[in-house]
């Protein structure tokens, strides 16, 4: 009898820029390395969020920001 050994399978995905019409992979982890937000505008985050609630598919969702996502840093977007 031959064992399956268990696997991760990783889907990356950067540059959204708020668009969101296309299929992703089956995975386990859902990597998002950046480029969330076009206008870094506080509707396209909570868009974004919508969005991110929906991947049910995924056990593991990790998001890195980019340089247009500033409005995720709380004391920039106080700032500003």
């Amino acid at each position: 009898m031959v064992h399956q050994r268990p696997y991760t399978r990783l889907v990356c995905i950067s540059a959204t820029h708020s668009c969101y019409s296309f299929d992703l992979l089956d995975g386990n982890i859902l990597l998002h390395a950046g480029g969330i937000s076009r206008t870094d505008k506080g509707d396209e985050l909570y868009d974004f969020l919508d969005w991110r609630k929906n991947l049910m598919k995924f056990r593991l969702k990790l998001f890195i920001t980019g340089n247009h996502d500033v409005a995720l840093d709380g004391t920039y977007y106080e700032s500003h």
